[in-house]
């Protein structure tokens, strides 16, 4: 039985998507409200993955990287309620949102994903 677990958390741990906040950030009063917006709760940091989400309980998160932010990712999110859970001391995560005031991206220079990979 805890092998098996074993081998859940780490399919989960290697599971994840990526965002961008370039928007988010233009109508933003500041870092902190971005990651507001994103829905981050707390301020507790998960270095490694927690056995369920504290909000409900679900067993089942995947890692989320916001590009530009950083080159790894930042968040566990439940695939359930969608809470985000820190991987990184929130100012951290703040003062990297900071550096990005400026940037932008056109949304042409991206491929559209397959349908199947549509929330």
């Amino acid at each position: 039985m805890e092998q098996n677990k074993k081998a859940t958390k780490i399919e989960v741990e290697y599971s994840g998507k990526a965002a961008t906040i370039f928007s988010i950030i233009e109508e933003a009063e500041s870092p902190r409200s971005v990651l507001d917006e994103i829905g981050v709760v707390g301020t507790k940091v998960f270095r490694r993955c927690p056995d369920s989400c504290p909000i409900c309980g679900n067993g089942v998160l995947t890692t989320l990287e916001l590009i530009g932010v950083a080159n790894r990712p930042l968040f566990w999110e439940c695939t359930n309620c969608n809470a985000l859970h820190c991987m990184e001391e929130r100012k951290w995560i703040e003062h990297r949102i900071k550096k990005l005031d400026g940037c932008w991206t056109i949304c042409q220079a991206w491929e559209m994903p397959d349908k199947d990979e549509f929330n």
